[in-house]
């Protein structure tokens, strides 16, 4: 079965959404609950995502033995942005989801050959280039009705320089 999927040169597969660390967390305390977790109890907030990110790790062994190689593409993402800026700093980000995304950005490249593609609606700007660092290749949707996500902008930082947003499948 592998082998005739596979055989499709023509489109690239993509696969479910895989490692949504945020929301998941914000989805079992609440939205308001864990964004007071993330400031009067960040103890409990680390706890909450490093357990949330071994899930998905752990069913990562199994997903990615069985099916990574067939995956041209492999779908991340959180919703880091409202239409009028980003839900957190770039402070929050840095200390409680960049290391985790690097953890299941690293796991994935180490059994796949795919390339790491993030949705995320909403005002991304400020974390595209830590995004980018950590191995993402690809962004959608690019929400230009969203504050600060500037087409021209972020094709002349990000695109040209980085070859992200822009960047075809092997």
């Amino acid at each position: 079965m592998q082998k005739k999927v596979k055989h499709k040169d023509d489109y690239a597969l993509i696969s479910g959404v895989y490692g949504s660390i945020w929301e998941i967390s914000w989805a079992m305390r609440g939205f308001e609950q864990f964004f007071m977790d993330l400031v009067i109890n960040p103890s409990f907030a680390h706890k909450l995502l490093d357990i949330v990110t071994q899930n998905w790790l752990t069913y990562g062994e199994v997903f990615f033995s069985e099916l990574g190689e067939l995956f041209d593409i492999v779908h991340a993402g959180d919703d880091l942005g409202t239409q009028k800026g980003p839900m957190i700093s770039i402070k929050t980000f840095r200390e409680f989801l960049k290391p985790r995304y690097k953890l299941i950005y690293d796991f994935i490249s180490k059994r796949t050959k795919a390339k790491i593609f993030y949705h995320g609606c909403g005002s991304m700007t400020s974390f595209l280039p830590d995004l980018i660092g950590i191995g993402v290749e690809a962004l959608n949707p690019v929400q230009t009705s969203a504050y600060d996500m500037d087409v021209g902008y972020l094709k002349k930082n990000l695109w040209q320089s980085n070859s992200f947003l822009g960047r075809r499948c092997r």
